[in-house]
Protein backbone atom coordinates (compact mmCIF):
# COMPACT_ATOMS: atom_id res chain seq x y z
CA UNK A 1 0.00 0.00 0.00
CA UNK A 2 2.89 2.25 1.02
CA UNK A 3 4.60 2.18 -2.80
CA UNK A 4 0.66 2.94 -4.37
CA UNK A 5 -0.03 6.11 -1.94
CA UNK A 6 3.93 7.36 -2.77
CA UNK A 7 2.84 6.81 -6.57
CA UNK A 8 -0.65 8.72 -6.07
CA UNK A 9 1.19 11.59 -4.24
CA UNK A 10 4.27 11.62 -6.64
CA UNK A 11 1.85 11.76 -9.55
CA UNK A 12 -0.49 14.37 -8.32
CA UNK A 13 1.30 16.99 -6.33
CA UNK A 14 -2.05 19.23 -6.92
CA UNK A 15 -3.46 16.89 -4.52
CA UNK A 16 -1.45 18.44 -1.37
CA UNK A 17 -0.16 16.13 0.47
CA UNK A 18 3.96 15.86 0.79
CA UNK A 19 4.18 12.89 2.76
CA UNK A 20 2.48 8.86 2.78
CA UNK A 21 1.73 10.15 6.70
CA UNK A 22 -0.31 13.28 5.74
CA UNK A 23 -2.12 11.44 2.73
CA UNK A 24 -2.83 8.13 5.68
CA UNK A 25 -4.25 10.54 8.17
CA UNK A 26 -6.52 12.61 5.59
CA UNK A 27 -7.43 9.12 4.63
CA UNK A 28 -8.15 7.91 7.90
CA UNK A 29 -10.37 11.24 9.13
CA UNK A 30 -12.49 10.69 5.76
CA UNK A 31 -13.35 7.48 6.61
CA UNK A 32 -14.21 8.55 10.35
CA UNK A 33 -16.35 10.90 8.78
CA UNK A 34 -18.06 8.81 6.67
CA UNK A 35 -18.51 6.17 8.87
CA UNK A 36 -19.79 8.28 12.09
CA UNK A 37 -22.45 9.82 9.79
CA UNK A 38 -23.55 5.98 8.35
CA UNK A 39 -23.72 5.15 12.16
CA UNK A 40 -25.76 8.25 13.34
CA UNK A 41 -28.11 7.41 10.09
CA UNK A 42 -28.76 4.73 11.53
CA UNK A 43 -29.19 5.21 15.22
CA UNK A 44 -31.76 7.72 14.03
CA UNK A 45 -33.32 4.97 11.60
CA UNK A 46 -33.37 2.27 14.81
CA UNK A 47 -34.88 5.19 16.97
CA UNK A 48 -37.57 5.94 14.45
CA UNK A 49 -38.57 2.25 14.00
CA UNK A 50 -38.91 1.85 17.30
CA UNK A 51 -41.12 4.67 18.14
CA UNK A 52 -44.46 3.19 16.23
CA UNK A 53 -43.51 -0.33 18.47
CA UNK A 54 -44.41 1.47 22.30
CA UNK A 55 -46.89 -0.80 23.65
CA UNK A 56 -49.31 0.66 25.97
CA UNK A 57 -50.53 -1.43 28.91
CA UNK A 58 -53.71 -2.93 28.58
CA UNK A 59 -53.54 -2.62 24.68
CA UNK A 60 -53.64 -5.50 21.82
CA UNK A 61 -50.86 -6.51 20.17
Amino acid sequence: MKEEIERIIDSDRKLGFVSVQEFVKDAIRRNIIQYSSISCEKRNSASNGNENKVKVKGEAN
